[in-house]
């Protein structure tokens, strides 16, 4: 060979130096300290090495960056033996050194404990047979259990033999990976590294499968033709499958380990593999799978374009407030001007000769609903789903407060100067025009509240008119792409050709690309029509991501206002416990020392005696009517009328009542009779709804007032204040709902609750009662006969 003048000089010369290396003296002073493994030898090494081995560290670290030719030479052998799995009896470490000196020791790249850290970790083993079994594991779920007989092999394939897979993957995106960032990144760089779809004989891998430019599986071919459905991409995958002993395999090494033999068994291998896979994501994590991380993210999606537009809302909301506020204050001035311009006018018409000024007072009354129409444009309650707490909801409720109020007022004004519109009418102007004055009213309503909708309705309306055309070209793109699967798969088979074919074959192959059409159909297309009809059916229904929210919100709000208040009951209700104690025996103690006294007295002695026990006593049942525990206990019955409430109350309020003569008891109410009740908590409950009324009464009118009335056992507290909100009529008796500053939002709840165990029901509805006050009314009447 040496002398052989068809090789070159150089190659001839480059050769003979190499045999005539003492390779004897090369490997005797290296020293192996193993008893087994294989070792590498590269003779006559360039300065090259220095520069790729020689480093100054004694780990690898996957998040460092290395020279490209060193990662290549360190991967070569770090993946030279299954680094995934630990080996019985054989410790897997790799040891590299330069003319017997160490240059450096390194764990291998993957480790067994890899598979932990991953999104999707797949261990399957199939049998000779082709049935698999195994589990497929989320990170941080449990293990999901698969079992499958794989594909029936067919001509020109055989079983490999028996077999294990096993992978872990981890997610592209981290948006997508449960994975905490810096697993999720260090992982990811390993991939970058060594990652892919690797296969091993004996423990030992088998090249060239593993690397980026080997797609044995088919993975990366499958991904192109649909990546949402097919998943798995070799570049976010490692491990591979691994064949247990030559003996038990069926494929063939081809010379230089590159790679098995293409021959039945390796053909049955890759199809046993691609079925397993596309099952695989069909099953658990592709387009096709049900899967529930979708299904999160989807409402995750939903949940938070929902909340970005409730923020936005809630944004344009307040600044609408703090607009209108100031806005208010002049309103208020305009409004008081022109009602006083209507009166004046309308006392004028009715000292004149009927009918002098009557267009002047529709023209003042007219003035007088558009300031109303301007007035109700202002922002009302904040839009469903929004919630505002502390000085923000304070500031909230006190415009809403003052709105409501002038609301109020003046809709107060126009329907009393209406009704004496109406009779100014009459007397100047015959039935029929009074009659189709009244008709172009109702009519100016109508028009007006369907202007209203119309105006909010706009922007959808705009929508809807496109609505059609979109859906149409919609169509027009699935109809196109359905007929693209067809006439690839006919691959330019005419319908002529198929009638002439007499073998029938093309026939065959029509019919199949018609049902691979179809199937295309159920698979992508319908799904998603089916979607989006059902999303537009339900489009006015209260099932939008937003509706849904807003409801969840509000309920939230309602369970923390609740959960604070239980809190501060339970707090409560400690001290309560303990100072209730100390009062019974306190109580007991104070008694027995005053009859004590009491035997061995003188008349004299024994009146003041008597004078500090009813003073005692009457202390003592004060205290009873405010100590729930102690008022529970009680078990006296009694009738109760209005008289004494008033007599109470008065008392209570002595101050209130003296400097302001605002609280006022009708005739009615002083004939009432509550009978056989507990005295404690019914006046405990008027105490509160008193000690409320107070509050509000000053916050509609520059008179307040506060009236009691009823009938029979019906009692009817109301007040000349601003009402209670519509949305607000059952949250008022919810525990810990206030709309005070600083309130607690205790005293409706429990004196509500109290009521209800004594056979007492406390409502309020959402219109006055008659001969009530037009403001919030609070209405106490037995269960049977309680308003609903």
């Amino acid at each position: 060979m040496l002398v052989d003048e068809k090789w070159d000089g150089l190659a001839r010369e480059e050769l003979k130096n190499d045999l005539e290396l003492p390779l004897a003296a090369i490997f005797k002073p290296i020293k192996l300290s193993w008893d087994s493994g294989t070792t590498f030898f590269i003779l006559s090494p360039s300065d090259q090495v220095d520069e790729l081995f020689l480093k100054n560290r004694s780990e690898v670290d996957p998040t460092d960056d290395y020279p490209p030719d060193w990662l290549k030479a360190y991967h070569a052998f770090s993946t030279f033996w299954d680094p995934f799995h630990n080996t019985a009896n054989r410790e897997f470490s790799i040891q590299v050194s330069l003319s017997g000196k160490p240059l450096l020791r390194t764990n291998r790249y993957w480790e067994p404990e890899d598979f932990k850290n991953c999104d999707h970790h797949i261990r399957i083993t199939v049998t000779e047979e082709g049935f698999a079994k195994g589990y497929v594991k989320n990170y941080g779920q449990p293990k999901q259990t698969y079992s499958r007989q794989l594909k029936f092999l067919p001509k020109g394939h055989s079983s490999p033999g028996p077999f294990l897979i096993e992978i872990g993957y981890v997610q592209g995106e981290k948006s997508n990976s449960p994975l905490p960032d810096d697993i999720h990144d260090e992982i990811t760089k390993r991939l970058l590294h060594a990652g892919g779809f690797s296969i091993y004989l004996n423990n030992v891998r088998v090249q060239p499968y593993g690397g980026i430019d080997s797609d044995f599986a088919g993975f990366e071919e499958r991904r192109l033709k649909n990546a949402g459905r097919y998943y798995f991409s070799t570049r976010r995958m490692f491990g591979g499958v691994f064949i247990p002993s030559k003996e038990k395999t069926n494929l063939v090494e081809k010379a230089g380990r590159e790679g098995f033999v293409v021959n039945g068994a390796r053909r049955g291998l890759r199809l046993w593999v691609e079925d397993l896979f596309v099952d695989l994501a069909d099953t658990y994590f592709g387009r096709k799978a049900d899967r529930q991380d979708k299904a999160e993210r989807r409402r995750k999606k939903e949940s938070e374009a929902a909340r970005a537009r409730l923020d936005k809302e809630k944004a344009d909301y307040l600044a609408s407030v703090r607009v209108h506020k100031a806005w208010l204050r002049d309103f208020e001035l305009r409004a008081k001007t022109q009602v006083q311009a209507l009166r004046g006018i309308f006392a004028s018409e009715s000292n004149a000769l009927p009918g002098t000024y009557f267009s002047a007072c529709e023209k003042e009354l007219l003035a007088l609903s558009r300031l109303s129409d301007e007035l109700r444009a202002t922002p009302g309650e904040p839009p469903s789903g929004i919630s505002l707490e502390g000085d923000i909801l304070s500031s909230v409720d006190d415009y809403l407060a003052k709105r409501e109020a002038a609301i109020r007022n003046i809709n107060r004004e126009i329907a009393n100067q209406t009704k004496a519109l109406h009779a100014l009418a009459t007397r100047a102007k015959g039935v029929e025009e009074q009659e189709q004055k009244i008709s172009a009213r109702i009519g100016d309503a109508d028009r007006s509240i369907r202007r209203s909708i119309e105006l909010l309705l706009e922007p959808a309306i705009q929508k809807a008119k496109t609505l059609e055309r979109e859906l149409n070209e919609f169509a027009d793109a699935q109809i196109s792409k359905l007929t693209k699967v067809r006439s690839e798969l006919l691959a330019g088979v005419t319908p002529k050709q198929v009638a002439r074919d007499k073998t029938g074959e093309l026939a065959r192959k029509l019919e199949s690309a018609i049902q691979a059409q179809q199937e295309e159909f159920e698979r992508s297309v319908g799904p998603r029509l089916r979607r989006l009809a059902s999303d537009l059916k339900n489009l006015t229904n209260n099932t939008s991501s937003t509706l849904l929210l807003s409801e969840q919100a509000s309920e939230i709000q309602l369970l923390k206002e609740r959960h604070a208040f239980l809190v501060e009951m339970a707090q409560l209700g400690i001290v309560l416990e303990t100072a209730t104690h100390e009062h019974e025996k306190q109580v007991t103690g104070i008694r027995s020392s005053i009859e004590l006294l009491s035997k061995g007295s003188d008349a004299e002695t024994k009146k003041v005696l008597k004078f500090i026990s009813d003073s005692f006593n009457i202390r003592d049942e004060r205290l009873r009517l405010f100590d729930p525990l102690l008022r529970r206990r009680s078990a006296t019955e009694k009738s109760l009328n209005g008289a004494e409430i008033e007599a109470f109350l008065r008392h209570r309020f002595s101050k209130e009542c003296e400097l302001k003569d605002f609280i006022r008891f009708t005739k009615s109410f002083r004939a009432t009779e509550l009978r056989e009740v507990k005295r404690p908590i019914v006046l405990g409950a008027l105490h509160n709804i008193l000690h409320n009324a107070l509050y509000w009464s000053h916050k509609g009118t520059n008179s307040p007032e506060i009236r009691f009335s009823g009938a029979g056992e019906t009692i009817v507290i109301s007040d000349s204040g601003p009402g209670v909100n519509e949305t607000d009529l059952e949250r008022i008796f919810e525990p810990g709902f206030s709309r005070r500053p600083y309130g607690r939002g205790f005293g409706l709840y429990i004196a509500r609750e109290a009521l209800r165990g004594i056979g007492y029901d406390l409502t309020c509805p959402t219109q006055p009662e008659l001969g009530a006050l037009d403001g919030a009314n609070f209405i106490i009447a037995p269960k049977y006969n309680a308003a609903n």
